[in-house]
């Protein structure tokens, strides 16, 4: 976006037209903030603010990163196994990548193996489907948790299975 220093944009390019502007109350006071509408994930990268008056001009580099949390969890009983259940936890939305846990009761990493999906969908974010048996007895109540760590991001759900 370039502007002159009145309220006319002079240029802009197409694919922010109409998604951006500035604080033009702020300019007087050299806030130069941009606010840019209806984000996407294609947005992300590094911006350049060039600022010049004359002969002088001064330059910032902004990182832009984007994060979106997915859905909640959902937890479905698939089939039993032998004398176990199935269950499924699928969440999707997720951005960058997610992991899956699967989590007893005192919030501990549960025992057995699961297998887990991550497919990245036409719109950039990530789809989650983990899939683990979970034999008879021991605990009745399951959590399943995606996290996203380095951005502290999570959601969980959980489910409490009765009787045998």
């Amino acid at each position: 976006m370039s502007h002159d220093g009145r309220k006319k944009v002079e240029t802009q390019d197409k694919r922010y037209q109409g998604r951006t502007e500035l604080f033009h109350s702020e300019l007087r006071k050299g806030n130069m903030s941009l606010n840019l509408k209806n984000s996407q994930l294609s947005d992300q990268g590094q911006y350049t603010c060039m600022i010049s008056l004359g002969d002088w001009y001064d330059l910032a580099v902004i990182q832009l990163n984007m994060i979106a949390k997915g859905e909640e969890p959902s937890i479905s009983l698939e089939h039993y196994e032998g004398n176990g259940i199935g269950l499924t936890c699928s969440s999707k939305g997720w951005y960058p990548k997610s992991q899956t846990v699967w989590l007893d009761s005192k919030g501990k990493n549960r025992t057995e193996k699961s297998d887990t999906t991550t497919t990245e969908t036409p719109a950039g974010t990530f789809s989650t489907s983990s899939y683990i048996i979970v034999e008879p007895g021991v605990d009745s109540e399951i959590s399943c948790k995606i996290i996203i760590s380095a951005l502290q991001l999570e959601s969980e759900s959980r489910i409490l299975i009765s009787g045998e």
